[in-house]
């Protein structure tokens, strides 16, 4: 059994962050993370790897170009983990993604993003459908920062208009789940951990 779900938000939302502290709670030992008897493995965001090796929004010929390389970076990380599950020794995995194939469309038009889902040779509800449930964080003006990530560059206007746009986005996933902002981190993890439980006894 794979279940597998993306944590999504806009900049700022703690994503990467929340991974981390999942990956404390469920550490089991080096490189073994275990929650509920599921080994868990995690997808790290693709989008920060490739601007902090130089490819960009700013160093593509286009905002459309970057997210259709991101796109298929994307996939190819996904098929390797589909394949790593074959080939751990375990029976039943929770697969986290930081972002999933949709989130690329906050950052494009409308026309955009479904023109590059048809270049791609999918739709929306094919790509939700990659996916057993969505939990959208929330990217709140008072918490937000760009020290803590080198690949962030957007104001925190600009980071609210894009949670607010990823949000819509994944809203139409059968098992979509928001979490709102809070003033102590430590509460949004334990929210976003009891989600997964709900979600784990959900689907078994």
């Amino acid at each position: 059994m794979v279940i597998k779900i993306v944590l999504t938000g806009g900049p700022g939302s703690g994503k990467t962050k929340t991974i981390e502290s999942l990956k404390e709670r469920f550490f089991e030992k080096k490189n073994v993370f275990r929650f509920k008897g599921f080994r868990c493995l995690f997808i790290p965001e693709t989008a920060s790897e490739l601007i902090l090796g130089g490819v960009a929004p700013t160093t593509c010929n286009s905002v459309k170009s970057f997210q259709s390389i991101l796109f298929d970076l994307q996939v190819q990380k996904e098929k390797a983990f589909d394949e790593a599950v074959s080939k751990i020794d375990d029976e039943k995995f929770i697969i986290f993604y930081d972002r999933g194939l949709v989130d690329g469309g906050a950052y494009l038009s409308d026309e955009e993003f479904i023109d590059l889902l048809k270049e791609k040779g999918t739709d929306v509800e094919t790509i939700y459908s990659r996916y057993d449930a969505v939990i959208s964080l929330e990217t709140h003006e008072d918490y937000y920062s760009t020290n803590n990530n080198e690949a962030r560059t957007e104001t925190p206007e600009e980071a609210k208009r894009t949670n607010e746009r990823t949000a819509f986005l994944w809203s139409g996933h059968e098992n979509y789940l928001f979490v709102p902002a809070k003033e102590k981190f430590s509460e949004k993890v334990d929210e976003i951990a009891d989600l997964v439980g709900k979600i784990v006894e959900n689907i078994i």
